[in-house]
């Protein structure tokens, strides 16, 4: 809202901040790309149920894994490496093997713990 709005004293500030993170897709008054990561790492946190021998660990930690460490890790190795498209897709091929094998290498991992 303040953002949006560009409410003083720091509205003009962050929007001029938060358009350079921004791209065609973010092109409208909300920035939804961010408000989707937010809820991509809360939502699993927010919906997992606790037990009395606590907490399902691999479902808390969903958002984290896919979000920060697949779509992290996809990003550079698709920056540095994507030149093989997706038939009809835009994204690299490396893009969604990257992603897949880093969210399985870390699970595996973690699977000890």
């Amino acid at each position: 809202v303040i953002r949006a709005y560009r409410l003083w004293p720091i509205g003009d500030s962050l929007h001029d901040y938060m358009s350079c993170l921004t791209d065609d897709r973010d092109s409208g008054r909300v920035i939804v790309t961010h408000i989707y990561l937010l809820l991509g790492f809360a939502l699993p946190v927010w919906l997992v149920p606790t037990t009395k021998k606590g907490v399902f660990k691999l479902a808390m930690y969903s958002g984290v894994v896919s979000l920060g460490i697949g779509d992290s890790l996809a990003s550079i190795f698709g920056k540095w490496l994507g030149r093989i498209k997706w038939p009809g897709y835009l994204q690299c091929l490396s893009t969604g093997s990257t992603s897949f094998y880093s969210i399985l290498v870390c699970l595996r991992l973690n699977q000890d713990t």
